[in-house]
């Protein structure tokens, strides 16, 4: 329930990072908003997705195994998988586990999961991933100019202490793109933090007073781009991110005015968080353009790390290569 409790901390006005005025919503609005969010949440960690059989049958489904390459996996006869997946009996923890942990690893695999979503060449959507893969970094500066162009401004929270230029080239847009009418960087730290600590209340309103300074402007629309590589190198919590997460995921899904694309890395070191920030991106912006995320609110992916421990006092586990040593191998059964 900490995570949950998290989520309460950052106040309604979390919800106001993409309003100005005309576009504030009204108090019962952002509490409706928020409340449906958070039992969404609540819904996920408790992985309310049915029985184990049912489970089982749709990972498998959606692993495109046949029940005897799932036997295989798990050291059992094909024969007993149909028992688990017709109800008459259940497969034991470790075989949940194991099963969970290779569900994981397929499905958080950045270059199959590209190749699982279907395609959408053009436009600024409500709110994507980009991982920190080969030719991700044009993509980007691709996805940055497209905004530009649809008269978005855009907003780039980075390190202020970071390579600015290498960015840039990252990017492989020219340094004039920064400025007035070009992209604006925004400190890392200024937005994330304060007094030294992570705070989502801070970032709702520090941002919605930079919404308002654009609207001002004459700004109708805003592209956030925000690069979240340093924040578990420089101390923040992974609760504290799925929070962030969830609230951000709300957001951007009740308005249209804000747009939203965040940089992490790769998926593979840490499943469980991975999984998470994977579950709240609706898209992912890949090497050839954007994708619809198949995973998005999956609740298979959920129940996955349920079964991996990943719920317990709503706690992360070490990276993934911790997780395969936790992972117990079964005798064959029959």
């Amino acid at each position: 329930m900490e995570i949950l409790s998290s989520v309460f901390r950052a106040p309604v006005a979390g919800l106001g990072i993409a309003y100005s005025p005309p576009f504030q919503v009204s108090l019962a609005s952002s509490l409706a908003q928020m409340l449906y969010y958070t039992v969404r949440m609540l819904e996920s960690i408790e992985g309310r997705q049915g029985s184990v059989s049912s489970w089982l049958h749709k990972v498998r489904t959606r692993l495109d195994l046949s029940q005897h390459d799932l036997a295989r996996i798990l050291g059992v006869h094909w024969v007993t998988v149909s028992r688990w997946e017709n109800g008459h009996n259940e497969p034991k923890m470790s075989q949940l586990s194991r099963l969970a942990l290779f569900f994981l690893k397929e499905a958080l695999d950045p270059w199959r999961l590209m190749g699982l979503g279907a395609s959408f060449q053009s436009g600024v959507v409500s709110h994507a991933v980009a991982y920190e893969l080969p030719g991700v970094g044009p993509a980007v500066g691709r996805y940055v100019a497209a905004g530009l162009r649809r008269g978005f401004r855009v907003f780039f929270v980075f390190p202020g202490d970071g390579d600015r230029d290498g960015l840039l080239r990252w990017l492989g847009l020219p340094a004039g793109v920064v400025g007035r009418r070009g992209v604006d960087f925004l400190p890392t730290r200024e937005v994330f933090f304060r007094h030294g600590m992570f705070d989502i209340t801070h970032m709702s309103w520090h941002l919605r007073g930079i919404a308002e300074e654009a609207s001002r402007a004459g700004y109708l629309r805003i592209l956030w781009v925000c690069d979240m590589r340093p924040l578990l190198s420089w101390g923040v919590g992974r609760r504290e991110l799925v929070s962030l997460e969830y609230v951000t995921d709300a957001v951007f899904r009740c308005q249209d005015r804000s747009r939203g694309l965040s940089v992490h890395v790769a998926p593979g070191e840490e499943l469980l968080l991975d999984a998470c920030i994977l579950c709240r991106h609706p898209w992912i912006l890949a090497p050839g353009g954007l994708i619809r995320n198949p995973y998005y609110n999956d609740p298979l992916l959920c129940r996955a790390r349920g079964y991996l421990g990943g719920e317990l006092n709503a706690g992360f586990s070490p990276p993934g290569r911790g997780l395969a040593e936790g992972v117990g191998f079964e005798p064959t059964e029959h």
